[in-house]
């Protein structure tokens, strides 16, 4: 600001920053394109399951070891995760956003339609990518934690149906015919994939 003869001058820098475009309809988390966020499959092997997670600090990216890494986005237009910690792998997404096609001549796709005894994974809470969740199932009993971290157990009570109870609360859970959204008996839903 200058003042001069009883007048004030005031000057505005703005500094714009080049930013990368995603693909129409994606929004970013942080920077990394939600259609990244999710189950996969190692080699389309749905024995293999991997995942890529939003969390508190970033994206992680765990592959069908347990090996965990933090992605980080690359690329001009959303498409492409660089795992920092296994050597700078890359990945770029296809268009259809079902596949991972790696550096490293090795690949991801998403899983086929999951049985009832494939809950496990990585869940988001009304769809939405920075609200995860997930489920564990250990013979026959399912552990869920939710976006606030709190924990529940639960049983199957039909082939694609159970009851978690929630601070001693049992809430209903439907799971849908392509396994891939969770409806709530409180009204609430989770997804395998962010929308």
């Amino acid at each position: 600001m200058l003042t001069r003869f009883g007048c004030t001058l005031v000057l505005a820098f703005a500094i714009i920053f080049p930013t990368a475009s995603a693909p129409a309809g994606a929004q970013m988390t942080f920077g990394v394109n939600p259609a990244f966020l999710g189950t996969w499959c190692a080699e389309g092997d749905p024995t293999r399951q991997t995942s890529i997670a939003a969390t508190i600090t970033g994206v992680q990216l765990t592959n069908e070891q347990g090996s965990t890494s933090i992605g980080e986005p690359s690329g001009p237009t959303g498409s492409q995760i660089t795992a920092l910690q296994w050597n700078l792998v890359q990945g770029t997404l296809s268009p259809d956003g079902r596949r991972i096609s790696w550096s490293n001549n090795t690949y991801w796709a998403r899983c086929a339609r999951p049985a009832r005894d494939t809950l496990d994974g990585t869940w988001y809470a009304s769809g939405d990518p920075s609200r995860v969740c997930s489920i564990r199932q250990r013979y026959g009993e399912l552990r869920f934690e939710n976006e606030t971290g709190m924990t529940a157990v639960g049983s199957f009570t039909g082939r694609r149906s159970f009851t978690a109870t929630w601070s001693g609360v049992p809430i209903a859970g439907t799971v849908r015919d392509d396994g891939n959204r969770i409806d709530w008996g409180n009204g609430t839903y989770w997804t395998r994939v962010p929308q």
